[in-house]
């Protein structure tokens, strides 16, 4: 009886694994950006942030940023590492506002 259940294990995991490597999705990898607040649209509540490469990524919600915020983005490549314009932010944790610091 412990052989069948052995068994039933490790067929199961050898299901699992396979069915991971021929799904057909590319793994996602994370990656950090660091930005800055560029501009607001109240009317959707949204921040938008630029990158050093001048690309534009938003969030919902305006709640306590200010022009000049550096943030840090936590990204997701979403399986394209080569292609940047369907990445998408998972996490936007304020860093310091430059002004301040001037």
């Amino acid at each position: 009886m412990k052989n069948i259940w052995k068994i039933l294990i490790v067929l199961i995991v050898l299901a699992v694994v396979v069915t991971m490597f021929t799904s057909g999705k590319n793994q996602s990898n994370v990656y950090p950006l660091a930005v800055r607040v560029d501009s607001f649209n109240q009317a959707e509540d949204t921040v938008s942030f630029v990158d050093g490469a001048g690309n534009e990524w938003k969030i919902y919600g305006i709640e306590d940023w200010m022009l000049g915020d550096v943030a840090a983005l936590l990204m997701d490549d979403n399986g394209t590492p080569e292609y940047i314009y369907d990445d998408s932010i998972i996490l936007a944790q304020y860093g310091f506002n430059d002004y301040i610091r001037s």
